[in-house]
């Protein structure tokens, strides 16, 4: 299956997360910092499961003031996405993962 950019944004950003940031902005358009931690902890993925923890395309979390990410997992050919990325990024992962499953396809 292949997703477009569009598909991709919509599973990004939901639209009552457009709400809040349009609700919560300050007059320089960013949010207001805050005394927040994010925890990603003790996922585990394997085989060929691909795991998104973080906001794509747009950063929610750049006015959080601690992201700690501990003990996750990745085994085989998974994919972990931990931190917030631009969406240049997840396509490239999307990419290359589309990419490695050819060639394990090829191969069987």
């Amino acid at each position: 299956m292949t997703l477009t950019r569009d598909d991709i944004a919509a599973l990004a950003s939901p639209p009552e997360a457009e709400d809040y940031i349009a609700s919560t902005t300050t007059e320089r358009g960013r949010l207001p910092r805050s005394n927040t931690v994010r925890t990603v902890r003790g996922n585990k993925v394997s085989e060929w499961a691909l795991q998104v923890n973080t906001p794509i395309g747009q950063d929610f979390w750049e006015n959080i003031t601690t992201v700690r990410v501990e003990d996750n997992r990745a085994t085989g050919f998974a994919s972990q996405l931990n931190y917030p990325m631009s969406m240049e990024a997840f396509l490239a992962v999307l990419q290359a993962r589309g990419e490695q499953q050819l060639v394990r396809d090829q191969r069987q």
